[in-house]
């Protein structure tokens, strides 16, 4: 993806990201809720957790099942 591009993900859409240690995105979730999925994995990220033991730890939580 280029800088400015957008992605569109409709709700029950099986769907991941992987993104470079200097990304910067903006994302958008309609109705409000996901917000603090995506807290939670920046925070453990930021703290050196493991991915996999990240995702481990949000699996059914959110609305989200690891692929």
């Amino acid at each position: 993806m280029t800088p400015g591009s957008w992605v569109y993900v409709p709700r029950g859409t099986r769907h991941g990201f992987t993104a470079s240690a200097d990304a910067r995105a903006l994302i958008l979730v309609t109705p409000a809720g996901l917000e603090g999925f995506f807290a939670e994995l920046g925070g453990g990220l930021a703290a050196g957790t493991p991915t996999q033991e990240l995702r481990a730890a949000l699996k059914g939580r959110f609305d989200s099942v690891p692929a």
